[in-house]
């Protein structure tokens, strides 16, 4: 059929002859997009055509000539569109491609190729068929792809609301670009919609950035749709199917969230490695990464450790922290999730002190309690007491901290007890910065020996340091008190001295004791001046103050042993005699050796005389009546006479 088509044209076009113009096609741009060309003319004046002729001549290598035989016009690169109604060429123009024949001569135009066209008509003059001359030549390249587009991939997950899709594009043949346009959507199954076009003309590789702002978290795959310069677009569809993504992401724009346990942690340490757990979760991506900071002494916050994970949305750890230093620390915990959001609470979520030096002091005191005396109590010489409640005092307390750190927990309480384990009537006070600590020992006298040691805050322990102190409740005992004249050592019941001899003596049962207190004032036992004491002798002088009158005189006593217990009193009279001692009392004259006694005769001139004198007498003159004083030294007599 479509062979004998080609033979019934060449006879007739033997048969006539030309009288009518040949049309004018007009020129086609050197690119033509799509499979199809359409080509336009204008007619001679006075031309009638019937039908229409084309001729397509496919001249990839630049040849334009049509050849002259019509031998083989159906050829690859040679064919006819004829008979074409006027119907077909409406406005003097004709689209060749679209396959409205039943031979391949309008079958759409092969992308990249070039084709030369050439038009004549048919007419009808005379009652006879003719064919008007050839139009001029014609050619235009077919280019019926859309551009080549590359878009660069996105990374996995996107923490931002929008994200940057960026596509490059060149055209093979036209080398122009128009634009393009992005079309998105949230699963691999669905249509793909229309976001944003961008109209970029330009020649080469051309770039273009489109900027998507995603409506909400998941998960979203990017197509581009290029244009080139004639119009040609890429296709949404594979078939019936729409086509796989160009790239794809996540958006995960929510911050996971990094939480410390709390609930074990103890305010102080004594140790530098503590366990910190922790949680961590995430809503989409998961959770990529862990990391515990911490602040020291109030420092600017310092990376401790990270830990990695693989998009868990619920992870729980434990991390030990540890450190070089003693300090007050703050921690908090910081998660990053697979998206790189990263969570921005920074604030503290648990702080605790670490204190790792234990406190110091030089030594152990324990005193007696009695600082002001009083008639039976008295206080102590150092290392007795006579109470079971002493004072006890740490010398020299001290919490430091470490060298080159400087945090110190500080001094919290103060441990007494009777055994270095500190089992045995163990007693614990506040510490106190300015005091001591009364504390109880246990009944029964004897030596004791009283431990203590310091305790911070931490819970640090001191090293012990123990004190020996002998508890004495058993108070020394009196007998008696004797007062003898300066001048006699026996009793005497007057003096005119104001200083006399004084005899002590204790109990023979009493217990143990060292100092003795004498006084004339029986007001003075009940505040006994340190002063006062004596250290103890059998016999001592004692001085009575400001005695101006003879009269009674009085002179009390007591003993005290180390622990501070005084004795009962004891206490003893003499008459003191404020007249001078200046006499003589005759009191008989006898024979010197008898043999009268009487004193009233006697045989020879040496007689005794018998007198008593007082005690300021040094020397007795003796006289008679014949004869002058004749004087005798006296000694002094013990006794006031």
């Amino acid at each position: 059929m479509r062979r004998l088509g080609v033979i019934g044209i060449a006879l007739i076009g033997f048969a006539v002859m030309w009288a009518q113009g040949s049309p004018t096609l007009e020129p086609l741009p050197e690119i033509v997009g799509g499979s199809t060309c359409t080509i336009h003319w204008t007619l001679p004046d006075g031309a009638s055509p019937y039908v229409y002729h084309i001729q397509v001549l496919r001249a990839d290598s630049g040849e334009t000539e049509f050849p002259d035989s019509l031998d083989n016009l159906y050829n690859d690169t040679l064919w006819s569109i004829f008979p074409i109604p006027l119907a077909d060429a409406v406005g003097d123009s004709y689209t060749i491609g679209l396959d409205r024949t039943s031979s391949h001569a309008d079958d759409p135009l092969a992308n990249g190729a070039r084709y030369c066209y050439r038009i004549r008509y048919k007419y009808i003059e005379g009652g006879d068929y003719h064919f008007s001359e050839w139009s001029n030549v014609v050619c235009a390249r077919q280019d019926g792809t859309p551009p080549v587009v590359g878009v660069d991939a996105l990374p996995i997950w996107t923490n931002t609301p929008t994200v940057t899709v960026t596509c490059s594009l060149y055209d093979d043949i036209s080398d122009q670009i128009s634009g393009a346009k992005l079309y998105y959507r949230t699963d691999s199954t669905s249509d793909w919609e229309f976001y944003q076009q961008q109209d970029v003309p330009g020649t080469g590789t051309v770039h273009i950035e489109f900027t998507f702002e995603a409506p909400g978290d998941g998960y979203y795959e990017f197509y581009i749709v290029g244009i080139d310069g004639l119009g040609n677009e890429s296709s949404l569809y594979d078939g019936l199917t729409p086509v796989p993504p160009h790239t794809w992401t996540r958006f995960d724009t929510e911050e996971p969230v990094a939480d410390i346990d709390v609930s074990g942690f103890e305010e102080y340490y004594t140790t530098r490695s503590i366990v910190v757990p922790f949680d961590a979760s995430d809503t989409y991506s998961g959770i990529k990464r862990v990391e515990i900071y911490f602040r020291r002494d109030g420092a600017a916050a310092e990376l401790f450790d990270s830990h990695t994970y693989g998009g868990e949305l619920e992870i729980s750890d434990v991390d030990t922290f540890t450190t070089a230093h003693d300090g007050v620390f703050e921690l908090y915990a910081l998660a990053v999730d697979s998206a790189d959001n990263v969570e921005s609470s920074t604030a503290t979520e648990v702080s605790f002190n670490v204190d790792t030096r234990q406190p110091e002091f030089e030594t152990t005191i324990a005193e007696d309690t009695t600082g002001t005396p009083h008639r039976y109590d008295v206080p102590a010489e150092d290392g007795y007491s006579n109470e079971t409640a002493i004072f006890v005092t740490p010398e020299d307390p001290q919490d430091l901290p470490p060298a080159g750190d400087t945090y110190a927990s500080g001094i919290e309480s103060v441990y007494v007890a009777e055994g270095p384990a500190f089992g045995v009537n163990l007693q614990v006070f506040p510490y106190d910065p300015a005091g001591n600590y009364l504390y109880t020992m246990t009944d029964g006298d004897g030596e004791k020996t009283i431990y203590v040691k310091l305790k911070d805050f931490a819970g640090n322990f001191s090293d012990a340091k123990s004190r020996t102190i002998i508890l004495d409740t058993d108070a020394p005992t009196m007998r008696s008190v004797t007062i003898l004249d300066i001048n006699s050592s026996v009793p005497s019941d007057t003096t005119d001295s104001v200083q006399v001899k004084v005899y002590i003596e204790p109990d023979p049962e009493s217990s143990p004791y060292y100092k003795v207190f004498l006084t004339d004032d029986p007001a003075e036992l009940e505040n006994i001046p340190e002063t006062g004491w004596r250290d103890f002798a059998d016999t001592l002088l004692f001085t009575f103050e400001d005695l101006t009158t003879s009269g009674w005189v009085y002179v009390y006593a007591v003993i005290k042993d180390s622990a501070g217990n005084v004795s009962n009193e004891v206490y003893d009279s003499i008459y003191y005699n404020a007249n001078t001692l200046k006499y003589v009392h005759l009191v008989s004259l006898r024979d010197i050796d008898g043999p009268d006694t009487t004193g009233t005769y006697t045989d020879t001139t040496a007689i005794l005389i018998t007198f008593t004198y007082g005690r300021d007498i040094d020397s007795v003159a003796v006289w008679d009546d014949r004869t002058g004083p004749t004087f005798y030294a006296v000694a002094t007599p013990t006794a006031t006479e």
